[in-house]
């Protein structure tokens, strides 16, 4: 055999290997979680307590225009959660626009919830946050922060991840429009949600990063990223995961400064669950939700990482796998969710072991668009 063949050969064995010291979904444990769906959320409407309706297309109720005092068969799906419009109108989410569920973080016993309005708009997308008593399992109230009122998005661009910190609320952008490259920005707004929600950058001097995750850390003023970057080395580049910690200074004049302070680790491939989606801290261990793309699969991960990057279990979600209705003669029937994929938009830690999570499906097959609120126990 030719010495340069050998070489070759040695060469891939030595890639091979690296591949999977760095492949991260071989090396911890891997269990299935059941978690429990929050079918029954409830809401007042003008001192009436009512249903949030399940939306599905071919529930009878779900099309009614009028209020519902018993709860759907099928549950509340999120974006049937009622705003009230400047004319005194109570309209769903999914009536205004706002049908795309986002990022969300757990504030004592209530969790707030981010709805954009998509692509609705050039500057970008607007944002409603949703807060949810946990006790209660009742919506509190929905806001339209100043930036969605005035058409601008100088606050939460396209939130795909939210943290509490100090009593304030971040979230990260994630987003690109037109020839402005926002990925880099963090909003912030106040925990009565009022007023103009400011943004600034963390990383203005690399356009490269973005935050796909925001949590809160050790340190009182201190945040954990977890970054995506395009790292460019000469005239080729290539794409890098890490969580770093990021520092908060807050101005007398209500804005914040952010700096990146140190890389924690590495986020390693997974060959299973590709796209990190979201993540958060509780007990120095970072929960960072994964997402395939795989139909008919269970789409979704939650890697426990420590804070030397070594990963120490992987939790399987699973998809739902069906829903109940009831149709016009009165009789219930069963939906199967075939051919569908569902998307863990947020995840937050709450009391204990106890976490929730919103889970998304953006397809409009079969029953149309579903926005589903889950608990689960990670021991």
């Amino acid at each position: 055999m030719k010495n340069g063949t050998i070489k070759r050969m040695i060469i891939f064995m030595v890639l091979c290997i690296i591949m999977l010291a760095n492949d991260n979904s071989v090396e911890a444990k891997e269990r299935k979680v059941e978690s429990i769906r929050i079918k029954e959320i409830k809401q007042d409407i003008d001192g009436r307590e009512v249903y949030i309706k399940c939306g599905v297309e071919d529930c009878p109720a779900s099309h009614n225009k009028k209020f519902i005092d018993k709860p759907c068969a099928g549950g509340s799906d999120l974006r049937q959660i009622y705003a009230k419009t400047k004319k005194g109108k109570w309209r769903t989410l999914e009536q205004l626009n706002f049908k795309n569920m986002q990022g969300g973080c757990i504030n004592g016993n209530k969790m707030i919830i981010a709805f954009v309005d998509k692509n609705r708009h050039k500057k970008g997308d607007l944002t409603a946050f949703v807060e949810i008593d946990l006790v209660k399992n009742k919506v509190v109230k929905v806001t339209m922060v100043q930036g969605a009122k005035d058409l601008n998005i100088k606050a939460f661009g396209h939130s795909n991840d939210f943290t509490y910190l100090n009593g304030k609320y971040y979230g990260s952008w994630y987003q690109k429009n037109g020839k402005k490259n926002y990925t880099s920005r963090i909003g912030k707004i106040n925990t009565e949600l009022s007023g103009k929600g400011t943004s600034s950058d963390f990383s203005e001097n690399n356009k490269g990063k973005a935050a796909f995750g925001i949590t809160s850390y050790i340190k009182e003023n201190q945040l954990a990223l977890g970054i995506r970057e395009d790292v460019k080395v000469g005239k080729s580049s290539h794409l890098e995961r890490y969580v770093s910690t990021c520092s908060v200074k807050n101005t007398k004049k209500g804005k914040a400064k952010y700096k990146l302070d140190k890389k924690l680790f590495n986020i390693n491939r997974n060959t299973k669950y590709s796209v990190p989606q979201c993540m958060e801290q509780f007990n120095k261990k970072f929960y960072i939700v994964r997402f395939n793309k795989k139909i008919n699969k269970d789409n979704n991960c939650i890697e426990v990482i420590n804070s030397n990057g070594k990963k120490e279990k992987q939790y399987i979600i699973k998809n739902p796998k069906k829903i109940s209705i009831y149709e016009k003669d009165g009789k219930k029937s069963t939906i199967e969710f075939e051919n569908t994929n569902w998307e863990i938009e947020s995840l937050s830690h709450y009391k204990k072991k106890i976490f929730y999570y919103t889970m998304y499906k953006p397809s409009s097959k079969n029953i149309g668009k579903q926005a589903y609120l889950y608990k689960v126990n990670l021991k």
